[in-house]
């Protein structure tokens, strides 16, 4: 077992020894060269001096990022159906910028007003016959409460409100859209 030992510890100091020693000699032969050698000439270039003016602009290809825009949010959710504005315009505060979808809310107006009207219909068959109950002069007041006109009124408040609602969509400051 010892002489096993003895084996491999020779082979091991063996292995390191040769590879220790060829370093340590290629390197001594890499100085040897380096010094018999001396320095290697530097090259230098020369240009002839010519007076010459430099262009205010350099022509290159890139691309730009602006540092500030304008983010134009809807105050109603829906899909724009056209941009009226074109890339690079100044708008002014009052400017309509988009038109949204606005076909379901222009059909939900005319079955408001169809219904309005509807009921005035009936309001007025109805007042045709309270004529009728209330001739007599005691019920004069009951004529008046009953009379037309206050349907219409609430119709044109909600019309109005509809027609508030409409998408259009107006810019409200002063701005370059890009």
């Amino acid at each position: 077992m010892t002489r096993r030992m003895l084996i491999m510890i020779a082979l091991t100091a063996l292995t390191f020894g040769g590879i220790f020693g060829w370093k340590t000699y290629s390197g001594l032969q890499m100085q040897k060269n380096m010094q018999a050698g001396g320095r290697p000439p530097v090259t230098v270039s020369t240009a002839d001096v010519i007076e010459t003016s430099w262009t205010p602009s350099i022509p290159v290809t890139g691309s730009l990022r602006a540092i500030q825009g304008v983010n134009v949010t809807p105050q109603v959710a829906g899909t724009i159906t056209q941009l009226l504005f074109e890339s690079g315009a100044t708008v002014k505060a009052g400017d309509r910028l988009a038109q949204q979808y606005s076909a379901d809310d222009e059909a939900r107006l005319a079955g408001l007003v169809a219904e309005t009207r509807l009921a005035e219909l009936n309001l007025l068959s109805g007042a045709a016959h309270l004529e009728d109950l209330y001739a007599r002069p005691e019920h004069d007041t009951e004529r008046r409460r009953h009379s037309v006109g206050g349907d219409r009124f609430s119709e044109l408040v909600h019309e109005a409100a509809v027609k508030s609602r409409l998408k259009n969509r107006r810019c409200r400051w002063f701005a370059h859209v890009n």
